[in-house]
């Protein structure tokens, strides 16, 4: 392989791996208090970012938790009373805590990018 060519496309590979690092992501084990205290120096585009990234992740896990409620619905009475109902009522309450840990968060930097003068409707949660 030509060694210019080598070089340079480590070096690409180098940028798109650290550009990827520094998406913002939505973390629900990061603890409240810990993200408390992180927002209290973060700028307003930093808030912004984790704002979204946390509003994205409730709106998916909102349009799963309908896809779930449709799956209940199209079971039959027999269904319902059954293991099939059971998993997916299993599933359903996983992912409802995963909304509420998620919001919880999100609040937190929402308050935080709103008290900073941040244009609430930029951080909004999508309704399905």
């Amino acid at each position: 392989m030509n060694p210019f060519f080598r070089n340079h496309l480590f070096a690409i590979l180098a940028l798109m791996i650290a550009l990827t690092g520094c998406a913002k992501k939505a973390d629900t084990r990061k603890p409240v208090d810990q993200i408390k205290a992180e927002v209290q120096t973060m700028s307003v585009k930093d808030l912004e970012a984790f704002a979204k990234a946390y509003a994205g992740e409730i709106a998916s896990q909102k349009t799963e938790v309908e896809k779930i409620g449709d799956q209940i619905k199209a079971l039959t009475v027999s269904d319902l009373m059954g293991d099939k109902a059971k998993d997916i009522k299993d599933k359903l309450s996983a992912i409802s805590g995963e909304v509420e840990a998620l919001t919880v968060r999100y609040q937190v930097y929402a308050d935080k990018f709103r008290e900073k003068g941040g244009d609430a409707a930029k951080i909004q949660i999508s309704q399905s």
